[in-house]
């Protein structure tokens, strides 16, 4: 065989493999993820009540609060295309006292576009990035919040 049709053979079996052996499906980003920082900010760190209470925890339990501080967390994408985002937070209450308190998120995810985007049981649409075993999603509208493998 001359040796340009070897050169070209041995670059198509490479772009071949290559082309058939990446993935940009769901199965490329499952796992678990924990959170490293919000807005830029390592754990833990507060969040602004009006923007991130109701979204986190129940209307109830905002009216009483004073203050939220995120103290870790966890994203969790599955196989079967459902989440779990789980969030350690710090409640402060305004005579002081402090409570610590579990937010726990769940639905569906997909990948669309090259973006991840997790719907709630309400119908609330999140949608984020991925890439190189990270995963920032607005959590929290306007807030980006990102989790690394």
């Amino acid at each position: 065989m001359p040796r340009h049709v070897r050169i070209c053979c041995t670059i198509s079996m490479l772009w071949i493999g290559t082309a058939c052996g990446s993935s940009t499906g769901p199965d490329t980003i499952m796992g678990v993820y924990s959170l490293r920082t919000i807005d830029g900010l390592d754990l833990p760190t507060s969040l602004v009540i009006s923007a991130s209470c109701e979204v986190l925890l129940s209307p109830a339990v905002c009216a009483e609060t004073s203050r939220l501080e995120v103290r870790s967390g966890t994203l969790s994408l599955a196989a079967d295309s459902t989440y779990r985002i789980l969030t350690s937070i710090r409640r402060s209450l305004p005579s002081g006292a402090q409570t610590d308190v579990t937010s726990d998120l769940r639905g569906d995810w997909s990948l669309q576009g090259g973006q991840v985007v997790l719907v709630d049981s309400l119908g609330t649409h999140r949608s984020g990035t991925t890439g190189s075993g990270a995963v920032t999603v607005d959590v929290v509208p306007g807030q980006a919040w990102a989790y690394r493998k």
